[in-house]
């Protein structure tokens, strides 16, 4: 079974809660809630180094926003996400 979780993910220690309780398999990273860029990226390299699926989120954000947010899932995951796939950018 597939679980993910969104809201919930929002810093490091959340993704270390999650896997050691296993709450989810797939997590949303979204930069304007994790602290921005920087921090996002290292929250989707922890994630796949702790066996989690990570994605980035950001359906609400700006257009600038939202190509910047595929910009960095291009680079860091191969999960589709609600700002498109990661390799439509």
């Amino acid at each position: 079974m597939l679980i993910s979780l969104d809201e919930g993910v929002r810093s490091l220690r959340d993704l270390d809660q999650i896997v050691r309780y296993r709450a989810a398999t797939i997590v949303c990273v979204k930069p304007a809630r994790v602290g921005g860029y920087a921090n996002a990226r290292t929250m989707l390299e922890r994630a796949k180094e702790l066996g989690l699926r990570p994605y980035v989120g950001g359906f609400f954000e700006s257009p600038f926003a939202r190509s910047v947010n595929r910009a960095l899932a291009w680079h860091t995951t191969d999960e589709p996400s609600d700002i498109g796939t990661s390799h439509e950018f």
